[in-house]
């Protein structure tokens, strides 16, 4: 379902800013 995969890639944005703070050098 498309609500699946909206769920997913909030998922994948809230990874992805947790990784870039964690992660200074990969910006």
């Amino acid at each position: 379902m498309e609500l699946e995969i909206k769920m997913r890639a909030l998922l994948a944005n809230v990874l992805n800013g947790y990784r870039a703070k964690s992660d200074p050098i990969k910006l």
